[in-house]
């Protein structure tokens, strides 16, 4: 088939989402990592895991090797006591089924401290993988999608040697023709996995390569002498002997089945019994050793070729798991290139993506749906490389083995005209459907928004003078805590303020008497703004702080809009009363994320400022990153990351490094008490994880969940900053979007939501109403106060999630629609006009 005839006229899958995807991706696992360091506490994570996971395993075997004792490797209760050594939080232990050979390369790392030789081992294996990566493929598009490949950081997250063998594959197949000894070593040194070697044989034998044959043999069979000959054949015994126990592991054990993407565990998990299991795994075997066969027989592609074997090495072993999938990254890259090349045909690409998503996919659909679709991904990216094989690849000359680049003007120039026609068509469509909808009645008219706002200015005003006439000590919620700590850092004890005890006898000195129990998880940054706190008597210190935080919300609020009703609106929000009543900081943080979004363009550097200053809540500032990223923003990025260090640092110089450590501490008491067992806390917290916690979901699938909603709302982010002009509705999909990203947040956080409002508000009027869209500005409008009568009702439900994610995906239709033709909207503030 000639090459053109595989070429499509567009493709979705442009150079310009390659970038997008990965840049979402990576700021994913960025993010999931930095997530996994923050909660965890003394290198173990809730569940008693080490961080690194399985690399604890490598650790604790190079401990018993280095104190002469490698063969106890080999029994788990042995190995899971030298694995204490080097964490010694850890509850959970990892076997150990490796041979003599793989000591020699692990043997050094417990010279070294646990996360040193993590560290070490980590990067320096990266190193070849990208090293390999680089020879068979450059460019900036392609390091992209490499480092937004879920197969890497799975590896990197499990501690494991997925780069390593990956890096000996990759390396050998790369040389084998030029250098046939060094691509014979390096497949004798993957003999530390035999498994994932077992096709090169099959390969080397079908073009009759006998001396990188004969060399691999030579140096697998020396590298495990050498292992046995430092270590004691009892060690060789040993490894022997626990192959039978890990063939009944992996035989019995259902929860490895999600991680391991072969057709055994394929069967497995459908209740298909062992032997029916390994026959259909054997069968499907025996074809994928044929395709490869028959491929590095007949084609002379050395890019199909190398993707062939390695993605049919998954089908043969019944024994790989998902962090092995790291290998992926090659033959996807080898036929990216082919592709690029020689044309398309239909579904290739959708193959390819379903490939580079697969190490994250496999184990959350197997988990949830107990299908395992790793088979079934690996079987069509075989048969996508055999077809190419057969077809338009195997005309004969081979593929150059230089570097290539990836040319997005390929597949993006017919793709970049298809989308401006589109876009004109769209602009006329949405010009017809503002007329019709700015014609339409409504019955949120400006009277009644008058009207219903000064029902609820009265509705909390009575509340709030109710609550000072009938308690007998002044009423401000959590505000105590911020008196109590600032008195503790006045005095020389801001280390005490992570102490409940300290903290709650400080307390006692602003209001004596009983009170709730309240704990400080805030970083030494965060005494900057409240030391001065103390120096006023307790009902002083509080209205001069909220006034003054509330001082800045309202500037912040008068500079997005400027009107009667806007202000009328403002005063009847639940949001704003929430926050006052509770003595919080939501005024605060709202004004800086608000001030940052309003300066971004005209003072980048002010913007940056604003945003290192919100730190104070970390997780509240967590999207601002994905936005100046999305947009470029590196001045307000860099200036952010400065002023948020330079913070915390003289916070720290300040009050002292045992305050620092004391906050890090803190975040697993935060973690543990107060977000997966503070059941009292989830009907005060907006977010999905309190949602499922709610509902009696157990904390893994309550993160599994909110780690899903967490994904979308980012790519959503991502979208509107990267291709909506509209300020509006940028400033409201990141204010949205912060509380379904992070899964601690509370009601008083919600005063931030005025500005999405206001924002959504100006935005509809200007282009016109959708159905629906006032209704949800109405409800998140209301929440604060919905989510307190929840609380009083003691009603086991969370409405928080659902109103926000619709207040999300109305933002996220307006940017793709009526608002993404092109004019940004007017920094200026605006009156509202009905």
């Amino acid at each position: 088939m000639a090459g053109n005839a595989m070429k499509t006229q567009a493709h979705w899958l442009n150079w310009k989402h390659l970038k997008v995807y990965s840049s979402l991706l990576l700021a994913l696992f960025l993010i999931y990592g930095i997530g996994g360091v923050y909660f965890s506490k003394n290198m173990v994570d809730a569940g008693g895991h080490p961080l690194g996971l399985d690399f604890i395993a490598f650790w604790g075997a190079s401990y018993l090797a280095l104190a002469g004792h490698a063969q106890d490797a080999y029994n788990i209760p042995l190995l899971f006591k030298a694995q204490q050594i080097g964490v010694p939080a850890a509850k959970v232990s990892y076997p150990w089924f490796y041979p003599p050979s793989y000591f020699l390369v692990i043997l050094p790392l417990a010279l070294l401290p646990y996360l040193a030789a993590y560290g070490t081992f980590m990067l320096s294996t990266l190193g070849g993988y990208l090293l390999v990566f680089r020879r068979i493929i450059r460019g900036k598009t392609a390091m992209w999608c490499l480092a937004g490949f879920s197969g890497l950081w799975m590896n990197f997250f499990d501690g494991q040697n997925g780069f390593l063998t990956a890096a000996l594959a990759g390396a050998a197949l790369l040389n084998f023709e030029r250098r046939p000894v060094l691509a014979g070593v390096f497949i004798g040194l993957l003999a530390i996995k035999p498994h994932l070697a077992m096709l090169f044989p099959v390969a080397l034998l079908a073009i009759g390569a006998w001396r990188t044959l004969i060399t691999a043999a030579v140096t697998a069979i020396t590298f495990m002498a050498a292992g046995t000959a430092i270590l004691g054949t009892a060690v060789l015994k040993a490894f022997l002997a626990s192959l039978g126990d890990a063939r009944l592991f992996m035989e019995n054990t259902h929860l490895l089945w999600n991680k391991v993407p072969s057709v055994f565990a394929f069967l497995r998990l459908l209740g298909t019994s062992a032997t029916w299991a390994y026959a259909v795994q054997f069968a499907v075997a025996v074809v994928a050793v044929i395709i490869v066969w028959r491929v590095w027989r007949h084609c002379r592609n050395r890019n199909l070729r190398n993707a062939v074997l390695m993605t049919a090495t998954f089908l043969v072993s019944p024994y790989a798991f998902y962090y092995d999938l790291a290998w992926l990254a090659f033959p996807i890259a080898w036929l990216a290139l082919d592709g690029l090349r020689n044309g398309w045909l239909r579904g290739e690409r959708e193959v390819l993506v379903a490939a580079w998503l697969l190490p994250l996919m496999m184990v959350l659909i197997a988990a949830m749906l107990k299908v395992q679709v790793g088979p079934l991904v690996l079987g069509s990216l075989l048969w996508m490389t055999y077809r190419r094989a057969t077809t338009a690849s195997m005309t004969g000359a081979p593929a150059s083995a230089a570097p290539a680049k990836i040319s997005s003007r390929l597949y993006s120039k017919r793709c970049y005209s298809l989308a401006n026609t589109s876009t004109m068509a769209k602009k006329s469509e949405h010009a017809a459907e503002r007329k019709t909808m700015n014609a339409d009645a409504h019955w949120l008219n400006r009277e009644r928004l008058i009207f219903y706002s000064r029902i609820f200015l009265a509705l909390f005003f009575g509340i709030g003078v109710g609550l000072v006439v009938t308690s007998k000590h002044m009423v401000t919620g959590d505000f105590v805590l911020a008196w109590a700590a600032s008195h503790l850092a006045l005095t020389g004890h801001a280390l005490d303020a992570y102490s409940i005890p300290s903290l709650i006898k400080a307390q006692q000195i602003a209001e004596p008497g009983p009170q709730d129990v309240y704990g400080w998880f805030y970083p030494p940054s965060y005494y900057l703004l409240i030391l001065p706190l103390a120096l006023l008597p307790y009902a002083a210190a509080y209205w001069s702080f909220m006034l003054s935080t509330l001082g800045g919300y309202l500037l912040v609020f008068r500079r997005i809009i400027r009107d009667k009703t806007a202000m009328w609106c403002l005063a009847g929000f639940s949001g704003l009363w929430m926050n006052f009543f509770d003595g919080q900081n939501g005024f605060l943080t709202a004004a800086l994320a608000g001030a940052a979004l309003l300066n971004l363009e005209r003072r980048p550097v002010l913007a940056g400022v604003f945003i290192g200053l919100l730190a104070i809540k970390p997780h509240l500032a967590m999207l601002f990153p994905v936005a100046l990223l999305a947009i470029g923003a590196w001045r307000t990025l860099i200036t952010a990351a400065v002023t948020a260090i330079t913070f915390m640092a003289v916070g720290t110089a300040i009050l002292g490094t045992a305050v620092l450590k004391a906050f890090l501490a803190s975040l697993g008491d935060a973690r543990h008490l107060c977000l997966e067992n503070g059941s009292l806390l989830w009907s005060k917290m907006p977010s999905v994880f309190a949602f499922m916690r709610l509902l009696g979901t157990p904390v893994t699938w309550a993160y599994v969940a909110h780690f899903i909603v967490a994904v979308v709302a980012v790519i959503a982010v991502w979208r509107v900053w990267r291709n909506c002009q509209n300020r509006n509705l940028r400033g409201a999909s990141l204010m949205t979007a912060t509380f379904l990203v992070s899964p601690y947040v509370l009601f008083y956080d919600l005063a931030w939501l005025a500005f999405p409002i206001a924002w959504l508000a100006l935005d509809g009027l200007r282009y016109g109403w959708q159905r629906g869209e006032r209704a949800v500005l109405a409800a998140a409008w209301l929440l604060p106060l919905l989510m307190m009568v929840q609380i009083i009702a003691h009603l086991n439900v969370q409405v928080g999630p659902l109103v926000l994610c619709s207040l999300l995906w109305m933002t996220y239709r307006r940017a793709t629609t009526a608002s993404m033709t092109g004019a940004p909207a007017s920094a200026a503030p605006a009156k509202i006009s009905l």
